[in-house]
């Protein structure tokens, strides 16, 4: 009977031994599939020849593996028919990451809220499509059915969960439409800081804060996922509207890239395959833009900064 260090190795035991070097032979030698799996991290790694490989930006908000199949269906069907190269699926942790990979030129095409995606336009790069309508990006303020907050003066004195500082829709537009009715978030509640527009929203739902802010796109996103919670609670406050996530092209890309970006996007209001991808991003469209088709963010932002200051660099 073989033996391990000097001892008898039981049966199960050299049954185990052997399946963990099967494990460890097949894990090395197997193939890496890397046009399915995303890249995470600070700074992208490029495993393919330059120019023939370039990297699709988005932001999470959500679980890592819930954003993998949202987004990966869509690279998928833009990489069809795209000879000689790919776009592959980049996950940014946090705005401030997502930021600097864009002002860097790091990503060659983005999927970015309208707040990043104007701060881009000076870093070599173009809004090509808006996702959603002219008026998608909203603001809610989500309670529990029973925490008997009833108008927005109820919140004073009580605490609010927020995600990161620059999220145009899930902090900006709430923050504003809170010093319109005479609330001033840094004086009036405790700000609880939380990692995503859903972690927001469970910090209500768990009892942790009696409200919380997240983009609307997030609550419905969370009224699909966690059902019996979100039955538990509203979004009882709604602020008003700014245009939809914005899709970014790097002025650098080959022309022909540029043409089959376009015709993919135009390609996705038509027919039931594209619907669905659509539907993936929470929108039933998606429209040729640009620069001047954010210009109600630009001005947004600039009174937004004359009141509260430059959020330029926050997390």
């Amino acid at each position: 009977m073989a033996s391990i260090g000097g001892t008898v190795a039981k049966p199960w035991r050299r049954g185990l031994l052997l399946g963990f070097v099967l494990a460890l032979q097949w894990g090395c030698s197997r193939a890496p599939e890397s046009a399915h799996v995303p890249v995470y991290g600070d700074t992208p790694v490029i495993h393919a020849a330059p120019g023939s490989e370039w990297l699709l930006g988005v932001r999470l908000t959500r679980r890592p593996e819930r954003f993998f199949e949202i987004y990966q269906p869509l690279v998928d069907d833009l990489n069809r028919d795209l000879a000689g190269a790919r776009f592959r699926l980049d996950l940014s942790r946090s705005n401030a990451v997502f930021a600097d990979k864009l002002r860097h030129g790091r990503l060659q095409l983005a999927i970015a809220n309208p707040y990043p995606a104007v701060r881009a336009l000076g870093h070599g790069y173009r809004i090509v499509a808006r996702i959603g309508a002219a008026d998608a990006t909203r603001g809610v303020i989500v309670v529990r059915r029973d925490s008997g907050l009833r108008d927005l003066s109820d919140l004073k004195g009580t605490a609010m969960s927020l995600r990161d500082r620059n999220s145009l829709g899930g902090v900006m537009l709430v923050r504003w439409m809170l010093r319109e009715h005479g609330i001033e978030l840094a004086r009036d509640l405790t700000v609880r800081g939380v990692g995503s527009g859903e972690s927001a929203l469970l910090s209500v739902y768990y009892g942790r804060t009696p409200s919380g802010a997240s983009t609307l796109s997030d609550w419905r996103a969370f009224q699909r996922t966690h059902r019996d919670s979100a039955e538990r609670m509203e979004a009882r406050w709604q602020t008003s509207g700014l245009p939809g996530n914005a899709l970014l092209l790097q002025d650098s890309l080959p022309a022909h890239v540029v043409r089959h970006v376009r015709n993919w996007l135009l390609g996705l209001n038509r027919g039931p395959a594209g619907r669905a991808l659509l539907a993936r991003l929470d929108t039933d469209r998606v429209d040729l833009a640009d620069a001047n088709s954010y210009a109600s963010v630009r001005n947004f932002i600039r009174r937004y900064e004359a009141a509260f200051g430059s959020v330029e660099g926050e997390q």
